[in-house]
């Protein structure tokens, strides 16, 4: 480039003698003797050349979504590599425990037919007692039942404490046919048909229990606030003044007792659930107690009270 031969309009021939600005202006000695540094845009066959327009960038395309039980299989795995069997693959998951899964499915077809019974798993830790209890409950819910499960604990739910069992178990009602958990689905179905009200009080042994004082209010109230007050009572729950305008005329407000000897109460309720259960077209309600080995560490004083609720 330098000592190139060069014509200007203006100042005629000239000879590169520097270069400057990365070659964008030139020292050029012209023919008379003088040299000036000029743009290289002003000799002749020297147009600028325009810079690149930025180039467009590509539109994102996302990959094409994980089949649903190719992404079910990587979780699965992944679960498994940090040590965690996931809940939803329990069943898949069992290997063996022939004898157990039978015993299980008696229960389950005793309970339906006969309307109850019990089983205990017992074992060490680690034995894989939790993992039972979750694979129970599938299969109860396979066979039509509500099934809620509660984990005793000695700090923050302990066996003699029946109310806080009874509020831990209403709270975790699972259904066949709704992931919702609670009491609601059970109570939004028999508003459905109100004869189950009148079927379920000619079942109960006592006037004005708090289960069908619940449906009677749930069934006259029109306000959801009103409503949804009910429902939180029932599933161990404050009382809430709002409540009083669900009441029948001539119906005392009843007491669920969160205190004293009240373990036959709460069994109760839990036997009421489940009847209403079954006549709401379920199989019945399965209660599974996880943990329940911290009942042999209670004192003295706490155990009479969790031997009347057990």
């Amino acid at each position: 480039m330098i000592g190139e031969l060069v014509e200007h309009p203006q100042y005629g021939s000239g000879q590169i003698v520097a270069l400057y600005r990365n070659g964008s202006e030139w020292l050029v000695r012209f023919a008379d003797g003088l040299r000036f540094r000029r743009p290289r845009s002003e000799f002749n066959g020297q147009s600028v050349k325009e810079a690149p327009s930025p180039a467009t960038p590509l539109p994102y395309t996302p990959p094409p979504p994980m089949a649903r039980t190719q992404f079910d299989a990587r979780q699965l795995v992944e679960a498994l590599r940090v040590g965690i069997a996931p809940a939803q693959h329990v069943r898949e998951l069992t290997i063996g425990l022939a004898q157990e899964r039978e015993s299980l499915a008696e229960a389950l077809n005793q309970a339906h037919q006969q309307g109850g019974s019990v089983r205990a798993i017992v074992g060490e830790y680690g034995f894989g007692k939790s993992h039972v209890v979750e694979l129970t409950a599938q299969e109860a819910l396979e066979r039509n039942f509500l099934v809620t499960t509660v984990s005793l604990d000695l700090g923050e739910l302990p066996p003699h404490r029946a109310f806080a069992i009874y509020t831990g178990l209403a709270r975790n009602i699972r259904y066949p046919d709704t992931d919702e958990l609670g009491l609601r689905p059970l109570l939004e179905k028999v508003e459905e048909f109100p004869q189950l009200r009148q079927q379920l009080r000619d079942l109960a042994p006592v006037e004005h229990d708090p289960l069908s004082v619940t449906l009677d209010a749930l069934h006259y109230l029109s306000s959801n606030r009103r409503q949804k007050a009910w429902q939180e009572w029932l599933m161990g729950g404050r009382r809430a003044s709002l409540m009083n305008k669900g009441l029948l005329k001539g119906v005392k407000f009843p007491s669920i007792y969160t205190v004293g000897n009240n373990a036959r109460q709460i069994a109760y309720l839990l036997t009421g659930l489940s009847a209403l259960a079954r006549l709401a077209g379920y199989s019945g309600l399965g209660v599974l107690i996880d943990e329940a080995e911290s009942y042999s560490l209670l004192s003295s004083a706490q155990r009479p009270k969790a031997n009347e609720f057990f």
